[in-house]
């Protein structure tokens, strides 16, 4: 499922949704999106390093959501080639850390004993999806940082 999402929500980025560009947008949304990806990464992460994996299930499931919305929001900026290439790589490596992150959570061994596989790196995948998140800031206009940052104030 995660796959279709990363699929789609790539496929929105580079082509564009339609109705984005309508008079009733929300001029925050995207700001507002990305301070909400940003909220559900710190509360994801937070679960995982107090060893509550189980918290950030609901959460994850939310990130996917969130991040169809924002690229959804992309195509109202004006972005070159490189900005839009730049934002497309940032997004599939945030959903391909959540859906590593997310896929033992609904093993046997988990869901009966609540232990992640011993092999589960959270620290390596939590590094890619805060590199992926850096990623995408670096791509974004700075007006849309700069509204994120007044938002969440």
């Amino acid at each position: 499922m995660l796959r279709n999402l990363s699929l789609l929500t790539i496929a929105c980025l580079l082509q564009g949704c339609s109705g984005v560009e309508s008079k009733k947008a929300d001029p925050d949304a995207l700001p507002k999106a990305l301070n909400k990806i940003e909220q559900i990464t710190d509360e994801v992460f937070a679960a995982f390093e107090e060893n509550r994996p189980k918290d950030a299930d609901g959460p994850m499931h939310d990130v996917g959501r969130t991040l169809a919305n924002f690229t959804n929001h992309i195509g109202s900026l004006e972005l070159d080639e490189a900005q839009k290439e730049s934002i497309s790589q940032a997004v599939k490596a945030i959903l391909d850390g959540y859906a590593e992150m997310h896929r033992p959570m609904h093993t046997k061994q988990f869901n009966e004993e609540g232990k992640l596989p011993d092999d589960f790196d959270f620290n390596s995948i939590a590094s890619n999806v805060r590199e992926g998140l850096e990623g995408l800031k670096t791509a974004l206009p700075a007006e849309v940082l700069q509204r994120a940052e007044e938002l969440s104030e």
